[in-house]
């Protein structure tokens, strides 16, 4: 079911762009400006982000939706014990475990991931409304009074995932309205080594 995943992301689904991702984080920010608020937005990516995933971390969430019994044993199975090699200009190598990852060629794959990400906001501390996505990029904001209180959401603390923010691909923007009704924005570049 769609209803599963979060209106706001925007990933691997019908009728659905990075485009549209944009222009509704865009609209949710101007009218926060209009309003006299400043907005701390906070653009990140997943570094790796289908290779990193832990793959037993999906069982979890996919109960939570509602997955159970027979499925969910599918799933679990469908999940483990995967091996995987590599041929290279007529040389095979042996074959190895896939311990991580969502398998890519597969239409699961992006659902799943989908389903991982899935209450990535949460791990900040910002709800459904304040948020956009697709598949591994996100924006997420916050609307505040001030400054301080624009940016207070910019504690990540991971959801229980691997996933691993790609810092080069950080971006905090903090836009507020001058006195002359004029919109600005400040851009910082996140400074994690």
């Amino acid at each position: 079911k769609t209803e599963a995943l979060p209106n706001t992301q925007f990933g691997f689904r019908k009728s659905r762009s990075t485009t549209a991702a944009l222009a509704t984080a865009h609209a949710k920010w101007l009218e926060a400006e209009q309003r006299g608020k400043v907005v701390g937005v906070l653009g990140f990516d997943l570094s790796a982000a289908f290779d990193t995933v832990i793959q037993l971390q999906l069982l979890p969430k996919l109960e939570k939706l509602g997955i159970a019994g027979t499925q969910l044993k599918w799933f679990h199975s469908y999940l483990t014990g995967g091996y995987q090699r590599v041929v290279w200009n007529g040389t095979e190598s042996v074959f190895l475990p896939v311990e991580y990852g969502v398998r890519q060629g597969s239409i699961l794959g992006p659902i799943l991931y989908l389903v991982l990400v899935a209450d990535v906001t949460s791990c900040v501390g910002v709800g459904n409304e304040y948020n956009s996505g697709y598949a591994d990029d996100f924006f997420l904001w916050a609307v505040g009074d001030s400054l301080e209180e624009g940016g207070r959401f910019l504690q990540i603390r991971g959801g229980g995932t691997a996933l691993v923010l790609n810092a080069t691909k950080t971006q905090l923007m903090i836009g507020e309205t001058s006195k002359t009704g004029c919109c600005g924005l400040r851009r910082y570049r996140w400074g994690v080594e």
